[in-house]
C-alpha cells in the first residue's frame, strides 16, 4: 500500500480503530486511506486527521463513513487542483453524500463542475464572469475567493444557483449556457443548490474536526469497551499486521516458491528418467510402513501388558486390606470383649 516504514504502527491502529468504531472494516479503511493520500499527496502523517475529520462528519451528517470515504476519493484529484485542502475534500463530500448523491455518479460530475470553473479561473475565459456573476461576486473577486478557499467558492457557486432559480430563473438553462449540459451534472449542481447551507457547514465542520484531531480516538474508545469491540480490534490488528508486513516478505515468498517449484519439477524429471530408482523407493516405503506398524503394534501390546499388571496390583492391595479388616475382627481378648490393634 505504500505505507513508510516509520508510519506503519501508527497506520495499523488508525485502522484498527477505524474498523471498530465506523462501518469501514480495517482492510477497506487501509485501501482508502493510501488511496486518497496517493491522490491528494498527503502526507502520511495525516492519516489520524483524516479518520477524525470522517468519523466527525459520519457522526454529524445523515451519511456514513464509507460514503464519505468513496466521495472523498472521486472529489480528490479535482479538489486538489483547484487547490482543496484534504479536510475541504472531505467535507464538500460528506455534504453532499447527505444529499443522497452516489458517489459513482454524482461524484464525477460534481468534480467536472470544479475543473470547469477552475480552468476559467486560471485562463480567465469567457466563462469566469458568467460564473462570478452567479457566485455573486465580480469576476476579480470571485478569482481571489477561488484562490484562498475553492471549496467555499464552489458553495458560492451553487448558494448563487438557489438564488437565481429563488427569482425565477431557469438554473437548467444557465448551466447550459455555461456548458453544463449533462443530465447528472445539472442535477447534482441543483440538488446541491437546493441544500440551504449544508455544504458550507459540512467544508466547516470537517475543517474544525481536522485541527482538532480526536474525533476518531473518542469514539474509538467508546467501543473498546464493549467485549464485541475487543474482538474486532483483534481481528482488525491482525488483518491489518498482514497488510502491513505482506510487501516486506511476499519477495522472499515468491523466491522461495519458486525455488521448490524449480526442485518439484527436476525431481520428478529424474525418477522418469530413472525408473529402477522410483520402483526402489516404493519397495522402501513398503517395508518402512511395515515396520511402523509392528512397532505400533508392539508398542500397545507393552501398554496392555502394563495396564494388567495394575490391575493385578490393584486386586491384590484390596485383598490384603479386606483380609486384615477381617483378622482384626477376629481377635478377641479372654473376657470377650472387642479391641483394635
Amino acid at each position: 500500500m505504500g505505507i513508510q516504514k516509520e508510519h506503519l504502527v501508527e497506520f495499523t491502529e488508525i485502522m484498527s480503530a477505524l474498523g471498530a468504531s465506523t462501518n469501514l472494516s480495517g482492510e477497506a479503511a487501509a485501501t482508502l486511506f493510501s488511496r486518497f493520500a496517493n491522490i491528494t499527496q498527503m502526507g502520511q502523517d495525516k492519516f489520524e486527521n483524516l479518520g477524525s475529520t470522517i468519523v466527525e462528519l459520519g457522526n454529524s451528517l445523515a451519511t456514513t463513513e464509507q460514503e464519505i470515504g468513496a466521495m472523498s476519493l472521486r472529489l480528490g484529484s479535482a479538489g486538489m487542483s483547484a487547490g482543496m485542502t484534504e479536510s475541504s475534500i472531505v467535507g464538500l463530500s460528506a455534504g453532499l453524500s447527505a444529499l443522497g448523491i452516489k458517489a459513482e455518479m454524482g461524484g464525477s460530475a460534481f468534480s467536472k463542475a470544479i475543473n470547469k470553473i477552475n480552468i476559467a479561473v486560471s485562463t480567465g475565459n469567457e466563462e469566469l464572469a458568467a460564473f462570478a456573476n452567479i457566485a455573486g461576486m465580480s469576476a476579480d473577486e470571485f478569482i481571489r475567493a477561488w484562490e484562498q478557499d475553492a471549496a467555499n467558492a464552489m458553495v458560492a457557486f451553487t448558494e448563487g444557483l438557489a438564488d437565481f432559480e429563488r427569482h425565477g430563473k431557469n438554473t437548467v438553462v444557465l448551466l447550459d449556457e455555461l456548458g453544463l449540459t449533462e443530465v447528472r451534472l445539472s442535477d447534482v449542481l441543483r440538488r446541491s443548490a437546493g441544500s440551504g447551507h449544508l455544504l458550507r457547514d459540512a467544508i466547516t465542520l470537517g475543517n474544525n474536526a481536522w485541527a482538532e484531531n480526536v474525533a476518531l480516538m473518542e469514539e474509538a474508545n467508546k467501543r473498546y469497551g464493549t467485549t464485541e469491540s475487543k474482538m474486532q480490534l483483534l481481528a482488525n490488528s491482525a488483518e491489518q499486521l498482514q497488510i502491513a508486513i505482506g510487501d516486506s516478505v511476499k519477495g522472499g515468498i515468491d523466491l522461495a516458491a519458486g525455488g521448490l517449484t524449480d526442485f518439484n519439477e527436476s525431481a520428478a524429471e529424474f525418477l522418469r528418467n530413472n525408473e529402477f530408482i522410483s520402483h526402489s523407493l516404493v519397495v522402501l516405503l513398503t517395508l518402512f510402513g511395515t515396520a511402523t506398524a509392528g512397532v505400533a503394534i508392539y508398542a500397545v501390546g507393552i501398554k496392555a501388558l502394563s495396564a494388567a499388571k495394575l490391575a493385578l496390583a490393584s486386586a491384590s492391595g484390596v485383598a490384603a486390606s479386606a483380609n486384615a479388616v477381617s483378622w482384626r475382627h477376629s481377635f478377641r481378648r479372654p473376657q470377650g470383649r472387642l479391641y483394635w490393634l
